[in-house]
């Protein structure tokens, strides 16, 4: 999934950083997590919580100064 991120005030666009086109992980699978259905934003989460290989969005941010 990629998606435009911003964060700041939303309703003031000098005190925003927006992140045009970031992608976010994918989940495959929620049996052995989730049961049932589950609502969540995916891609932020700690790196421990996150998909093996997944870069989390903050961690992202970080690497890419």
């Amino acid at each position: 999934m990629q998606d435009q991120v911003i964060l700041g005030d939303p309703k003031d666009p000098d005190n925003q950083l927006l992140v045009p086109d970031w992608k976010f992980g994918m989940v495959t699978s929620h049996e052995e997590m989730f049961e049932g259905n589950f609502d969540a934003l995916i891609g932020m989460a700690y790196p421990e919580f996150a998909e093996p290989g997944a870069e989390t969005f903050f961690d992202g941010l970080m690497r890419t100064g």
